[in-house]
C-alpha cells in the first residue's frame, strides 16, 4: 500500500509539473511580440509635392507683343547669343480680332501688296545669354500678338518645372529648399531649390479635369550624369520645418468613436492614450496633443487587443 502511495504522488507530482510548463507554454505563444517605440522630438517638414519634366535651367521665350510680319532674321537656331544680340526684325501690322489662322492665304492676300516701308518696325533682341532654340519662323511670316518667336536656353545647368495649384502656391517662395527623386535616377534623390515663381496663374489640364496652376522653377543643385533632359522628376518642396515636433509612425495609431489613440507603454502593461493629430507627413503623424518625450509607445498595435494589454512580451527587454 505505501508503495502506491509513492506510485500516486509521483504520478500526481509529474502532472502538475506537466500542466505548469504546458500553462507557461500556452502563455508564452499566445502573448503578442510588439515593438516599442521611444518617443523623441524630431525635425518635421511640410511639404508640397508635384510633378515636372527636367529641362534647361533657365529657359527664356521671346513673345510677339503684337501682330507683325517678319522681315529680317538675322541667326539659326542652336546659334549662340548673348543678353541683347539682334536675333530679327518685324513690321508691326494690325490684324483682325477675328482672324483664322487656319485660312492663312487670306491674310496673305490682304498684305500681298502691302507697303511694309511705311510701317513701324521693331527689333527683337535675345532676353538672356544661351543657346537659340525652337525658332520655327521664316523670313515673311505673319506673326499673331502672344506668339512665341524664339527661345533662349541656358544649358550650364538643370531644371525641373512644376505646375503648383493656386490651392497651395501661398506657401511656395524663392529660395525654398526641395527633394528631387524620379524612376530613371536608380532609386538617387537630388537636392534643389525654387529659383522662380511665374507672375501670372495659367489653366492647365489635369487627369480629373482642367486646373488653375502656377509655374515653379526649380533647380537641381546637384546634377550628373544620371540625371537627363526630359526625365519626369517627382519634388517634394519644403515650405515649413519645426525641429521639436512628435512624430509617430502609422503603424501605431488606431482609431475608435472617441478619436485617434495610441498604446502608450508603461509600468509593464499597454495603455490606450488619446491624441490630437496635428498634420500628416510621409513618414509618420505630427501629434498635437497627448504624448511628450521620452514616452514610449507600442508600435505595431495590430498585434494588441484590449485584452492582451497586460499580458504583452516586449521585444528585446
Amino acid at each position: 500500500m505505501r508503495i502506491k502511495k509513492y506510485i500516486i504522488l509521483l504520478l500526481t507530482t509529474a502532472l502538475t509539473i506537466t500542466t505548469i510548463f504546458a500553462v507557461g507554454n500556452f502563455v508564452k505563444t499566445t502573448t503578442p511580440v510588439v515593438n516599442i517605440f521611444n518617443v523623441t522630438k524630431s525635425k518635421a517638414d511640410e511639404i508640397v509635392q508635384s510633378t515636372g519634366k527636367v529641362g534647361y535651367i533657365n529657359q527664356k521665350n521671346a513673345k510677339a507683343s503684337y501682330d507683325c510680319i517678319v522681315t529680317d532674321i538675322f541667326v539659326k537656331e542652336n546659334d549662340d547669343v548673348k543678353k541683347n544680340d539682334e536675333i530679327l526684325k518685324v513690321a508691326v501690322v494690325e490684324l483682325p480680332s477675328d482672324i483664322d489662322m487656319n485660312n492663312i492665304s487670306k491674310i496673305i492676300d490682304k498684305y500681298k501688296n502691302y507697303d511694309i516701308s511705311q510701317a513701324e518696325y521693331k527689333t527683337i533682341v535675345a532676353p538672356e545669354s544661351g543657346t537659340v532654340t525652337s525658332l520655327k519662323i521664316q523670313k515673311g511670316d505673319i506673326i499673331t500678338k502672344g506668339t512665341v518667336f524664339f527661345t533662349i536656353t541656358d544649358k550650364s545647368g538643370l531644371s525641373v518645372k512644376l505646375n503648383i495649384n493656386e490651392n497651395q502656391i501661398s506657401k511656395i517662395q524663392e529660395g525654398q529648399s526641395v527633394t528631387i527623386t524620379g524612376n530613371a535616377f536608380d532609386k538617387k534623390s537630388y537636392t534643389g531649390k525654387v529659383i522662380s515663381i511665374a507672375d501670372e496663374a495659367e489653366e492647365t489640364a489635369t487627369e480629373i479635369g482642367r486646373e488653375t496652376t502656377v509655374e515653379v522653377d526649380i533647380k537641381v543643385e546637384n546634377p550628373d550624369e544620371e540625371i537627363k533632359r526630359g526625365y519626369t522628376a517627382k519634388c517634394a518642396i519644403i515650405t515649413a520645418s519645426d525641429a521639436s515636433s512628435i512624430i509617430v509612425p502609422y503603424e501605431s495609431l488606431g482609431s475608435d468613436d472617441k478619436g485617434d489613440y495610441v498604446y502608450k507603454f508603461h509600468n509593464n502593461r499597454a495603455e490606450k492614450q488619446y491624441i490630437i493629430i496635428e498634420s500628416e507627413l510621409t513618414d509618420g503623424a505630427k501629434i498635437k496633443n497627448g504624448l511628450k518625450n521620452g514616452d514610449r509607445i507600442i508600435k505595431n498595435i495590430s498585434e494588441l487587443s484590449d485584452n492582451e494589454a497586460q499580458a504583452i512580451h516586449i521585444e528585446g527587454e
